[in-house]
């Protein structure tokens, strides 16, 4: 939108008096000069809410890609922590097996097939020896 101010004079020739003319003439200059600032102006004023308008809708834009951000972000962080306690728990499993395995290995070679060690076994193979151990307390003391 631009304004146009023009300024019209009127000189009356008959009753013109020396140097008015030339005062007119300074008055017209400092109108036009005005005119011209005032343009200016508009335009300055203008061309600044084009660019406010311009940066008004960049941040509406870094806004919304903000937003996006954040709910990818979001969503990345559930399916990293959803792997992480995937990779707990297969790790938790993997030493469990490992543990039991090892167990079971020291079960089968510490403990030998066909060695029964819950019968008591008689000295010398002599039952009667066996038979006449002393008693014991509770204390593991010999009673007489």
């Amino acid at each position: 939108m631009v304004f146009v101010f023009r300024a019209y004079t009127y000189t009356n020739t008959e009753n013109e008096r020396p140097g008015s003319s030339k005062k007119i003439e300074n008055l017209q200059g400092q109108v036009d000069e005005v005119t011209h600032l005032l343009q200016n102006n508009v335009n300055k004023v203008l061309e600044r809410g084009d660019k406010l308008d311009n940066l008004q809708s960049r941040a509406e834009n870094i806004t919304d890609a903000a937003m996006q951000f954040k709910k990818s972000a979001k969503e990345v962080k559930r399916k990293m922590c959803c792997k992480n306690i995937k990779m707990c728990c297969c790790l938790i499993i993997i030493i469990s097996v490992v543990v039991i395995t090892g167990l079971i290995l020291l079960i089968i070679f510490v403990v030998k097939p066909g060695d029964d060690k819950s019968t008591p076994t008689p000295p010398h193979g002599n039952l009667s020896q066996v038979i006449q151990t002393p008693p014991y307390n509770v204390h593991n003391k010999v009673i007489y």
